[in-house]
């Protein structure tokens, strides 16, 4: 598992399992480690049971994934949990499919592979198209049938032929004897028009003609409501914190950037900067608190303005943070204070969210310890909370558990360790003290209050972003709500293209520094809205057997019919698939 996560694996592994970190009952042993605790006797080890937490983070990382794979080869049975996969990421889909089943993917090329995807493609194509008109043909068929017999309706009549003859299509393509029969069985003069019988061959083709079917996607948008049309999960909203750097009330901040922003762009004008080791660290640490940033500007060879302007703007917001509790019981006195990122998340916590269980989230120590010395000062003691890499793992779940079980206790502040794992159902409200470049990471920071066990009595997650105005940060900013829709819908399904967004934030920055990002909004907005469509498709493949729940039966006999080898259509239409696609039929002897 993550670093992060380790804690919490082993704490809900004992308290929802009553299963304890290492010997336990009947003298069954369970072993938690992360990543770089890992040792070689632990890759010579043939375990049980092996489960991966994250393990999308691993494909990417050559050392990591050649242990994960080592113990997956000796496991006897796995489980690893990832972002959701898609297909058309052709090379990172094998390389999961390597980890989960090494001896049936490890000597498949990249290229049969593809061939392979490219096939099942345009199967989910077609099947897509079906299962769309066979949502607006039952919509029809019951708005019909209110006054009048549907099999009479000339629409109804044009959706069956439609959908009729994407079956036929798919039939022709697949030479499958049996799909065949199935498509005869599909009448419009039957009592549902076809209904039923469209849903069975659906869900045949759906369950049979997967690439693998050992993987399960997470499939939020089924869980986001109930057959009944119940909201099942959450909905998320933003708030916008908007401050502007004045050089009357942040003259400090002001300057300071205005000398960053010169210096990257002299840098990148003259090629001796690094977007990934130079520019965003410095940036990212700008935009969170003057002490993160300065922390990280030691580490450069900048101006002397820059660090001079720095250390002033430190100075003024230490000010604020020493006169706190006065500059929020009395904002008419200390208005000059009110257009610093430190007095606007605090002032939020005082005035419009003073009854609202809210976290914070920030990605660096420097701004936590901060953050942590402000909301000591002006607040009482009861209503905080803290979750920090300082903190000692008593301090942490202790902390935690206050959060999610005392009324009184309102405002937990977190640094990057909050972001991953943790259950704070509890509260609405997030606030971004700082926004990272990566949206996997706000993605994680959402999902600590938007889970699926939310109590629905409060249906709303909101995003409090605190932003600059005419920034780089602004333009961050754009990007991932114009561009991803990140505060106001999941990403689920959208991870595995994370790295993908990441790189056309730093082409962007390197083409025009000012202004890049906002131009590429437009770009991010047709990848993501293209990507999603092929989630979509995907998913819907997947999940049609599970939504076609009456269908199982019917599933079930088809199942049986081939595992028995009744004839030779199994080795004709379907062995060379099988032996890809995880169809797993077993030959009954003597039969």
């Amino acid at each position: 598992v993550p670093e992060a996560l380790k804690e919490q694996w082993i704490s809900e592994l004992l308290l929802k399992f009553n299963i304890p970190n290492g010997v336990g009952a009947n003298s069954n042993s369970v072993v938690v480690k992360s990543v770089n605790e890992i040792e070689q006797s632990d890759l010579a080890t043939q375990w049980n049971f092996v489960i991966i937490d994250e393990v999308h983070k691993y494909l990417f990382v050559k050392n990591t994934y050649e242990i994960m794979h080592s113990i997956s080869k000796k496991a006897k049975n796995l489980l690893v949990l990832s972002a959701t996969p898609v297909q058309q990421k052709k090379e990172e889909y094998l390389d999961l499919l390597r980890l989960l089943l090494p001896d049936k993917y490890d000597h498949i090329s990249a290229e049969k592979f593809g061939n392979l995807v490219e096939k099942q493609g345009k199967i989910i194509q077609k099947t897509a198209l079906i299962l769309d008109d066979l949502g607006d043909y039952e919509e029809e068929i019951a708005s019909v049938s209110e006054d009048a017999d549907p099999h009479e309706n000339e629409d109804c009549k044009e959706l069956f032929e439609e959908i009729y003859d994407d079956l036929s299509d798919i039939c022709e393509e697949l030479d499958d004897e049996k799909l065949s029969a199935l498509l005869e069985n599909i009448h419009f003069d039957n009592d549902d028009l076809g209904v039923y019988s469209i849903k069975v061959i659906v869900s045949y083709i759906c369950g049979n003609y997967q690439i693998e079917s050992n993987i399960i996607r997470n499939r939020r948008k089924i869980l986001e409501e109930s057959e009944d049309d119940v909201r099942l999960m959450a909905t998320r909203d933003l708030v916008d914190l908007e401050y502007i750097l004045d050089n009357d009330k942040a003259l400090y901040e002001q300057l300071t950037y205005n000398e960053l922003a010169d210096w990257i762009v002299k840098g990148l004008e003259r090629a001796n900067l690094d977007i990934e080791d130079n520019v965003r660290p410095l940036l990212s640490s700008f935009f969170s608190s003057p002490w993160a940033f300065l922390a990280h500007l030691s580490g450069f060879k900048t101006t002397d303005a820059l660090e001079e302007n720095a250390r002033k703007w430190l100075d003024n917001e230490q000010y604020n943070i020493d006169h706190i509790a006065e500059i929020l019981n009395d904002p008419d006195e200390y208005e000059e204070c009110y257009s610093t990122r430190l007095v606007v998340v605090l002032n939020a916590l005082f005035d419009e969210f003073y009854d609202k269980k809210v976290v914070l989230f920030t990605n660096y120590t420097e701004t936590f310890e901060a953050y942590r010395n402000a909301i000591s000062k002006a607040f009482p003691a009861g209503e905080v909370s803290f979750f920090g890499s300082d903190m000692s793992t008593e301090e942490i779940e202790l902390s935690a558990y206050r959060f999610q079980t005392e009324k009184e206790c309102r405002i937990m502040l977190c640094d990057f360790t909050g972001g991953e794992g943790r259950n704070f159902q509890c509260a609405d409200y997030i606030i971004h003290i700082d926004l990272p470049w990566d949206a996997s990471a706000i993605e994680q920071r959402i999902g600590r209050l938007d889970r699926l066990e939310r109590d629905l009595s409060r249906p709303v997650v909101y995003s409090i972003v605190v932003h600059t105005k005419d920034t780089f940060e602004e333009a961050l900013f754009s990007f991932f709500r114009d561009g991803l829709n990140i505060f106001t819908q999941s990403l689920s399904g959208m991870e595995i293209i994370m790295k993908d967004i990441n790189a056309e934030i730093i082409s962007a920055i390197k083409a025009d520094f000012k202004y890049g990002l906002f131009e590429k909004i437009p770009h991010i907005v047709e990848l993501a809205n293209t990507m999603k469509e092929v989630i979509r498709k995907e998913q819907n493949f997947d999940a049609a057997g599970f939504i076609y729940r009456p269908m199982y039966a019917e599933l079930r006999r088809l199942i049986e019919y081939y595992s028995q080898n009744e004839n030779e259509l199994f080795s004709s239409t379907m062995s060379n698939w099988a032996s890809l696609a995880g169809f797993h039929g077993n030959t009954v002897s003597g039969k």
